[in-house]
């Protein structure tokens, strides 16, 4: 079998990295003259640049062929001795090109992503090398990255510090919103002839076979050269990749030498940035072609959007496509790379669809299936589901639901803990949500089904079932710490509404997302500023038919987490005439008037007018034709001012007064600086992380009564205590009244559980206290405990409240040496539930000379064990 693979793989090799001749380049790219930089990208590669590169490494990482980790090759670097010769070997290699001969040699492992086994282009080359060659390779990716920001084009979002690849599913979020908007607005007009005049852009998802391993070389040399990178550093980076011979790793067997005459080295730190530049003249080629239109929105025209190799073109056109096609052949002839043209995936971008306008030239290029609102399933981009219509939402989310279930089902096996449970809930099963839901649009329904699954996996064996805003309360409220799916979903999608709220319109402007957010914004809300609908939910308006839920949903949910309080806000008359009537003034409780309905649709604008006079504004004279188009809404308001039936808003009072200055500039700062997350931070002062976001909402949560009794260091205590799954589990579901006694079995399941009675003593009603502490049979446990282990004046209203309050304190005393009294507690509170389970299920009577000798086995075994742990 051995030998059949090495045949296969031999013989695969050389095809792979077979040599082509090189195409004239694209004259696309430009020469930066930046020579601090330049030199910068030379300077002598220092010892401590070396230590400093080396902290930076991952604690395990596969090794080369020398087998030299990164901690050892760590304590070797810091060994004085070697100081000179490290120094003179990674300089010759930045400034010569000559390497240590170990330098060349990588051991390759075939990594299966998926398809057929048997099919070796479906098997991914990981290219092992020295650790020293990855320290300099990790020095030289770190000085390329530094000048690559200006060189690489912003729609270019993989490796590169700063670009976040959830922008790209956001813009292409936006933009098909926005299509679909356009075509919502001619389908309510009922007019079949605008149908025509509406563009009909499609996206291409572009595929290249191999990316990585079918770079030219010589094509990238020639690229680094015409982007102005030293020749020294070019000359380096060329032998680094071109001068290499591979062995490959199967089970354990290493393959003879095979010459590699092509491609990058995946694996490698610097191989991402070198393929990001070296498919950056496609890029350009599309990016700054004046004939190529791709999808406009508001003054920004997107024509491809990029993370490394995975390329998203929006086509507007015939004309557009040929131009793509083009460039696609001039690219693939320059560069060696190749695009399965069958493998690309194009969908309509306003999810109508338009094949019979595209089937003639996508047919040419084998692509044979438009995507839009008509198929069942959605397009996958960047992990991110392109959903065109609710169909496909049901079913995205349907297919999410399996997954979580499945996960569940997978770790539902395991004797877990309540806290145990939290955190496998929260760290290996939602944590399969947070990258889509930074982009992915969601109905409360869909959160619901998936809130559902965790609740499942929580409430396992647990009845009376611990309610989800106990789960999702913070542990220091005496909550587990639950993520909660949807303030989550808020929390991260926060990362998009806070630039809007505090960077300035240029900045805004210049930074292609927040344009787009901006855009969209003001387009479904008609208004001028954004911040009027994020900032006031009475403007914002539905704009055409609800036909999916969107982006600005998420966006309105997630500032509307955070407490409005715009009283204090000091605001200036220009500011305030643009805001809509409603938030101007209100409705006090007393009030006998109702506000009109045409109150909806107005601004401050529209009723009052600045006086330049006396510098204040004020109510627009009767006869003003502007007030006459509002019919009786005007004179209503009007009177309710006047009447105290209506009253303006604190910040609105002072600008009905004569000011001495008046600023002119219209800004939205004072209501954005009155957005409280919590005492200390406001949303305009910092970087708000999910955690925080988080956090400042839960802050606000009120705890049931039960957890409000035991005090934050108190459940800090308890959750750092090491419990067995048992002991923990009980003491929590006591606290908050999750026991399963008869009485209430017997109300919410009357004709299975016929009595409230104790199913024991067959003589009280049952309770959770009586279950655990006052039954006759549990008494006698908890009397011989105290006799044998306590304080005799100790009683079991002392030990019910300790537990109740987790405040052991006065509990401190023990006759027995080398454990503490409350984990003595804790065994028998334990002990005491599994006798009774045990009579429960297995009709094991209970004895409480048994359940008393069991109680002592469990205190040696742990004092044992302390003993052990004590001698380590």
């Amino acid at each position: 079998m051995w030998t059949i693979k090495k045949k296969v793989i031999v013989g695969f090799l050389p095809i792979i990295y077979v040599k082509y001749q090189l195409s004239p380049t694209l004259n696309l790219t430009s020469k930066w003259n930046r020579n601090n930089q330049q030199v910068e990208l030379l300077d002598p590669v220092l010892v401590d640049d070396i230590l400093e590169e080396s902290k930076r490494t991952p604690r395990r990482s596969s090794p080369g062929t020398d087998g030299l980790p990164y901690e050892i090759l760590n304590l070797v670097i810091r060994f004085p001795p070697y100081h000179d010769l490290i120094f003179n070997v990674y300089n010759e290699a930045l400034t010569k090109g000559k390497f240590p001969k170990s330098w060349n040699t990588s051991l390759m492992t075939l990594l299966y992503k998926k398809g057929d086994s048997t099919d070796m282009k479906n098997y991914r080359p990981l290219s092992l090398a020295n650790s020293d060659y990855k320290l300099f390779t990790r020095i030289i990716n770190s000085r390329i990255m530094s000048v690559s920001q200006d060189l690489i084009s912003r729609h270019q979002l993989g490796f590169l510090p700063g670009r976040f690849i959830a922008e790209n599913g956001l813009l292409c979020q936006i933009i098909m919103e926005d299509a679909q908007r356009k075509w919502s607005i001619v389908e309510q007009k009922d007019e079949d002839p605008d149908f025509r005049a509406l563009d009909q852009d499609i996206g291409l998802l572009l595929d290249q076979e191999k990316a990585y391993d079918r770079v030219n070389l010589k094509y990238l040399r020639m690229v680094l050269l015409k982007f102005g990178f030293p020749r020294k550093l070019v000359t380096c980076v060329y032998n680094l990749m071109a001068k290499n011979v591979i062995r490959i790793n199967i089970n354990g067997h290493f393959t003879e030498e095979v010459r590699k005459l092509r491609g990058l080295k995946q694996g490698d730190p610097v191989s991402p940035i070198l393929y990001n530049l070296a498919f950056e003249p496609f890029l350009l080629s599309i990016i700054y072609d004046q004939t190529y239109q791709g999808y406009l929105l508001g003054t920004l025209r997107t024509k491809v959007l990029c993370y490394a190799d995975d390329a998203l073109v929006f086509v507007h056109d015939h004309l557009d496509l040929s131009r793509l096609t083009s460039v696609m052949k001039l690219f693939c002839s320059a560069s060696n790379a190749k695009f399965n043209n069958d493998k690309v995936e194009a969908f309509s971008v306003s999810g109508r669809d338009t094949w019979n306008y595209w089937r003639l030239p996508l047919t040419r290029l084998q692509i044979r299936h438009l995507h839009s609102v008509e198929d069942d399933t959605s397009i996958i981009y960047l992990g991110f589901p392109l959903i065109q219509s609710r169909i496909q939402r049901i079913n995205f989310v349907a297919s999410l639901v399996a997954k979580l279930k499945s996960s569940v089902e997978l770790h539902s096996t395991r004797s877990l803990s309540v806290v145990g449970r939290a955190t496998v809930l929260n760290s290996l099963i939602l944590s399969k949500l947070w990258y889509m839901l930074r982009v992915t649009p969601l109905t409360a329904t869909d959160f619901k089904q998936l809130r559902s699954v965790a609740i499942q996996f929580l409430r396992r064996s647990i009845f009376p079932v611990i309610p989800w805003n106990v789960w999702t309360l913070s542990k220091a409220q005496g909550g587990l710490g639950v993520i909660d799916i949807q303030l989550q979903s808020s929390a991260l999608y926060f990362r998009w509404v806070q630039p809007l709220l505090t960077l300035d319109q240029q900045a805004i402007d210049n930074h292609p997302v927040f344009y787009m957010l901006s855009h969209h914004v003001r387009n479904i809300n008609q208004c001028h500023y954004h911040h009027i609908p994020l900032l006031f939910p009475c403007s914002r308006t539905q704009g055409v038919r609800k036909q999916r839920i969107g982006t600005l949903d998420m966006l309105y949910r997630a500032i509307d987490y955070i407490p409005r309080f715009f009283d204090p806000a000091i605001i200036n008359p220009a500011t305030a005439l643009t805001l809509p009537l409603q938030a101007a003034f209100y409705a006090p409780p007393s009030s006998s008037m109702s506000i009109p309905a045409k109150i909806k649709q107005m601004m401050v604008s529209d009723v009052f007018h600045y006086d330049p006079y006396l510098r204040l504004l004020h109510w627009k004279d009767t006869s003003d034709p502007d007030l006459l188009v509002w019919k009786r809404a005007p004179p209503t308001i009007y009177k309710g001012l006047i009447t105290g039936n209506f009253k303006l808003q604190h910040y609105f009072v002072p600008l009905c007064r004569p000011a001495s200055f008046i600023d002119t500039n219209i800004s939205f700062a004072p209501f954005v600086n009155c957005l409280s997350l919590d005492v200390s931070l406001t949303a305009a002062k910092s970087k708000v992380s999910a955690k925080l976001f988080r956090s400042a909402f839960q802050s606000t949560q009120i705890a049931p009564e039960s957890l409000r009794k035991v005090s934050a260091t108190s459940w800090k205590y308890f959750w750092s205590l090491s419990l067995t799954v048992v002991q923990r589990n009980v003491i929590y579901r006591l606290i908050n009244g999750c026991i399963p006694n008869r009485s209430f079995l017997h109300l919410v399941m009357p004709t299975v559980f016929d009595s409230p009675l104790c199913p024991v003593c067959v003589l009280s009603r049952d309770s959770s206290s009586h279950l655990l502490f006052h039954c006759p049979s549990k008494e006698k446990v908890w009397q011989g405990v105290i006799f044998e282990f306590l304080w005799p004046t100790t009683s079991i209203g002392d030990i019910k409240e300790a537990f109740l309050s987790l405040d052991f304190s006065h509990l401190w005393y023990c006759q027995v040496k080398g454990i503490d009294s409350y984990k003595i507690l804790l065994i028998s509170l334990s002990q005491i539930w599994l006798a009774h389970m045990r009579f429960v299920f297995n009709q094991v009577p209970i004895s409480h000379a048994a359940i008393l000798a069991s109680i002592r086995i469990n205190i040696q075994k742990m004092i044992d064990e302390d003993q052990c742990l004590s001698l380590l």
